[in-house]
């Protein structure tokens, strides 16, 4: 398989509902839906938030995967162009959202995750949005055993579910990865607001009069 969409979600996720409809109408490759407590474990992580590659062995093999939140719509089917986008990312190459802006750094980030001891080392760490990431399935697989070796530090230095996003983005730093940022058109999430171009007011959003494929937080 050459494409697969995944996402992961308790089964009480009220959010959930409306992603999986917009998935059945609307997303033109294959896609898994996974019910933490049913169909995986949440491996003890917090708010069952497995997106670090908890998945990667509870999905059919494929050489690129998507990986979303459930608190999402999926508004039209992916174009020509977006999905040569991802098909065309290489091993060593990641494509997610950025999450407060394009040059966000850990320092700006780290005040908002109640941090609970001194933590150093990652200054230079950008920051990016990992309610939807894409990458071919083995630097998924590379990122995710990098996690695993830093996860004990982040748990423990911040109180914050966020953290996972963080430890993740550290994770693709240390591993060198190349962070491709997500075209706006593609995903475009709204937790600090909107990237210039997106118009938030019509339904669906719209980026440069383009709708939004993936919606994450944005009218919902």
């Amino acid at each position: 398989m050459k494409l697969l969409l995944a996402t992961a979600f308790t089964r009480d996720y009220a959010r959930a509902a409306v992603y999986m409809d917009t998935l059945q109408r609307n997303c033109n490759v294959p896609f898994k839906l996974l019910v933490i407590g049913e169909d995986m474990h949440d491996y003890g992580m917090p708010n069952s938030i497995v997106q670090a590659g908890h998945f990667l062995n509870h999905i059919p093999e494929c050489d690129t995967v998507i990986f979303t939140d459930a608190d999402i719509k999926m508004h039209r089917p992916m174009d020509e162009d977006e999905l040569e986008f991802l098909y065309a990312l290489q091993p060593g190459q990641i494509t997610a959202c950025p999450n407060k802006h394009l040059y966000q750094l850990f320092a700006e980030e780290t005040p908002m995750l109640f941090q609970r001891k001194e933590f150093t080392g990652y200054d230079d760490v950008r920051v990016f949005n990992t309610g939807f990431v894409a990458a071919r399935t083995e630097t998924y697989r590379a990122l995710f055993r990098k996690f695993d070796e830093l996860w004990k530090e982040f748990d423990e230095a911040f109180g914050h579910y966020a953290k996972i996003q963080l430890c993740m983005c550290a994770a693709a730093h240390r591993l060198g990865l190349e962070w491709i940022p997500t075209p706006y058109h593609l995903c475009s999430q709204g937790h600090f607001g909107c990237p210039e171009g997106l118009n938030p007011h019509v339904n669906p959003p719209e980026y440069n009069g383009r709708i939004i494929c993936f919606d994450h937080r944005i009218s919902h």
